[in-house]
């Protein structure tokens, strides 16, 4: 794990521009999980509304859906921007996708992190966030400065309605927050906020809780991963 002012040399920027970065959203701080024992990951696709009304049901979804805790995980930077002390059991992987921790008894694994502009201040940070940041996002912010029309994701030369979709608003999250999503979960959500606007999307489709249909196309999570990578990666990538 780096501390700030390494990060910041990693990266070949001055520490206050590190700051910056959390602040806006490109960085998200890293916690390193080996304090919490006892506990679950369970993806955020995988919980019921109901999951805090009784720990029988967290525990039931802990047996079928939950995993190891990683070493590493993320904030999801909505929480910086909160008033208060930053008390969550949420989190987001390298990848992305939002998750939640649980102990084995249906609990929450809830932890205070205090106040965001401490949190910040104080603020650790994975290799892998800093590659992953350098890999995706000093290029597209670059771009994004430079070329006002710049859009990282690119139809492939067979595009059907689903392509156009995530194509179109892959680009719209790109140009109101300035950098690519984080992950294919996250453009997932962001197009489920938008359905009808004007693209269909209708999420866990049939009741299918891996699926999603696009523009009348059914299309599994797995399936929307792949198209993800391919059309960030028909941009040069």
């Amino acid at each position: 794990m780096l501390v700030s002012e390494m990060a910041a040399r990693e990266l070949a920027i001055p520490a206050e521009a590190m700051r910056i970065l959390v602040e806006l959203g490109r960085i998200r701080p890293s916690i390193h999980t080996g304090s919490i024992t006892d506990a679950f990951m369970v993806n955020e696709d995988e919980i019921p509304t109901d999951i805090f009304d009784d720990a029988s049901i967290a525990r039931q979804v802990i047996a079928a859906c939950g995993v190891k805790v990683p070493d590493v995980l993320y904030l999801p930077t909505y929480l910086l921007r909160l008033s208060g002390s930053i008390v969550t059991n949420s989190y987001q992987t390298l990848e992305g996708d939002d998750a939640q921790l649980f102990y084995s008894n249906g609990l929450p694994v809830i932890q205070n992190y205090g106040e965001a502009s401490d949190l910040i201040g104080n603020a650790n940070f994975s290799t892998e966030e800093i590659e992953r940041y350098q890999r995706t996002q000093i290029h597209e912010l670059f771009e994004f400065k430079n070329l006002p029309d710049h859009k990282p994701f690119q139809l492939p030369q067979k595009a059907d309605p689903a392509a156009e979709a995530m194509v179109e608003l892959g680009n719209q999250f790109f140009k109101e927050k300035g950098a690519i999503p984080i992950g294919p979960a996250l453009l997932r959500k962001y197009m489920i906020q938008r359905a009808n606007d004007p693209w269909e999307v209708i999420d866990q489709y049939n009741g299918d809780r891996k699926k999603i249909l696009i523009e009348g196309i059914p299309i599994s999570y797995e399936s929307f991963i792949k198209r993800f990578k391919q059309y960030l990666e028909d941009n040069g990538k």
